[in-house]
């Protein structure tokens, strides 16, 4: 079931009989990491030392309970992602609901047969398995979208609930918690740009045809940073639109290169004048309009006396 990992198990119970016969039958279902425990004190040692994958608690124990206990490990480091199985007496709802606010995942009431605790364990275990395979799984993901300067935000448009990645956030130099709203993230926006992002997101919703949209980020410094958004909706059970989604880059690093690339080859690195690249490009473009509005193009063309002694001092 877990593969090579051999998940532990902390059992904890003052009765010594008890543990033991949940020892075996926990082995019997293919869990062979079993480390017992009397109290809620040693349980807090074992745990900090040992890091198990589920623990199996007694509320009613000496020296420290169970419902402390469980406190005392949620506030641990990696203690609020262990399942704790709490093991309360009979039908006391009092109980149950103190095994809860105490931070336990489950409950089981005693007495109870260890062969079916036991089998209760396993599937605690396996569901423990997959939940930690999934927050494998989303870390990778984010670290893609790190990678790849990538993130996200979800508009539930008719509830108004709107969340957004902590990358998002970052581009837009705030925070997730500032970020509550559209309007929030709209407010981050170049001046020129927050209209087209509204009116982006309206026709998305609209007709459900997917979009995208170039924006930028004034930053602190003066400078810009420059974000292309992906926006696609989301229909309900009835068919609706109601739910947008958009998917962000910052391109900021592209744009720049591309500007320089665009600047070689387009301009003179000495002068900074347009070159013969340039001319070119450019007057296609007069040629093909003129073609189109059937009308005329000239080129004046001026020659400066003795301009080559510059070029041969100072490089063409």
């Amino acid at each position: 079931m877990f593969g090579t990992h051999k998940p532990l198990v902390l059992l904890v119970d003052p009765d010594d009989k008890f543990r033991e016969e949940t020892a075996k039958a926990l082995q019997k279902e293919g869990v062979e990491n079993v480390v017992e425990a009397m109290n809620g004190l040693e349980a807090l040692v074992y745990f900090k030392n040992l890091d198990p994958y589920l623990v199996i608690m007694a509320a009613d124990m000496p020296i420290k309970d169970g419902y402390s206990t469980c406190e005392l490990i949620q506030s641990l480091p990696g203690g609020e992602k262990t399942a704790i199985l709490m093991l309360v007496d009979g039908n006391d709802f009092n109980a149950i609901n103190k095994a809860y606010k105490s931070g336990s995942t489950d409950f089981e009431r005693k007495p109870i047969e260890p062969r079916m605790l036991a089998k209760r364990a396993h599937y605690m275990l396996r569901a423990r398995h997959k939940a930690n395979d999934l927050h494998r799984n989303e870390q990778r993901i984010n670290q893609a979208y790190r990678i790849a300067n990538l993130g996200h935000w979800e508009w539930k448009v008719a509830e108004n609930d709107f969340s957004i990645s902590m990358e998002v956030a970052r581009m837009l130099k705030s925070s997730r918690k500032v970020l509550r709203s559209v309007d929030d993230v709209i407010s981050r926006l170049h001046d020129d740009d927050r209209q087209k992002f509204s009116e982006t997101n309206v026709r998305v919703l609209e007709d459900g045809i997917s979009r995208n949209v170039e924006i930028r980020v004034p930053l602190s410094n003066g400078r810009e940073r420059v974000l292309v958004q992906w926006v696609e909706a989301e229909q309900d059970q009835h068919g609706d639109y109601t739910q947008l989604t958009g998917i962000v880059q910052d391109v900021t690093e592209q744009r720049a290169n591309e500007s320089k690339i665009y600047n070689l080859a387009h301009y003179d690195s000495l002068t900074g004048l347009p070159n013969r690249g340039y001319l070119k490009q450019h007057l296609d473009f007069l040629l093909d309009q003129a073609s189109a509005t059937e009308t005329q193009v000239a080129v004046l063309f001026i020659d400066i006396d003795q301009f080559g002694r510059i070029n041969n001092a100072l490089g063409h």
